[in-house]
């Protein structure tokens, strides 16, 4: 999808002309070596941190959508002190922005610092969202024997679907009060 990892100085060229083939604008960021965390938010709650560790260089299109593109460990592997502070930069930003349920992708850097790089308001419930997974881990009940063992499947959490509306609706009546 246009992204590139650039190494060298003389590779600079090409990816630009790369992502220019996609679209008319592009993003240049500088790219921060560390762990794969995603972070999921239901209402004001952080539900937990799940790591991910995908079988391509790094979290591609590929290995985000198409299953077994990459590995997940939940709780995220990473020491108590940093999953304590993702979490805690997670919700302070989220539950006070973006209300409702999102999952929030993070680098964690190997000195420990968390990168928020982006919130998803609009989260899928698809074979590979991670979101499900997260609510899993946290205890949030899914259909009983839990994920499709065919597919991986967890789209079908019903006590998870069932506290999205609740925080929909929480949040819509907030608003009116504004």
């Amino acid at each position: 999808m246009g992204v590139s990892l650039v190494h060298a100085q003389s590779d600079f060229d090409a990816a630009v002309k790369l992502a220019f083939s996609y679209d008319p604008e592009i993003l240049v960021e500088r790219y921060i070596r560390g762990m794969e965390v995603q972070v999921g938010i239901l209402g004001e709650r952080a539900l937990g941190a799940i790591e991910i560790v995908p079988k391509d260089v790094f979290y591609s299109y590929k290995a985000k959508y198409e299953q077994g593109m990459s590995d997940h460990f939940f709780p995220a592997r990473i020491p108590k002190d940093v999953y304590t502070r993702t979490l805690d930069a997670d919700c302070s930003l989220t539950a006070r922005w973006v209300p409702g349920i999102q999952p929030v992708d993070f680098i964690i850097d190997n000195d420990g610092v968390p990168y928020i790089l982006e919130v998803n308001t609009l989260p899928g419930m698809t074979a590979t969202s991670l979101l499900p997974e997260i609510a899993q881990g946290a205890g949030i009940r899914s259909r009983p024997g839990g994920a499709d063992p065919e597919t991986g499947d967890c789209s079908m959490i019903s006590d998870c679907r069932l506290r999205i509306f609740q925080s929909a609706i929480r949040n819509s009546q907030s608003a009116m009060d504004l």
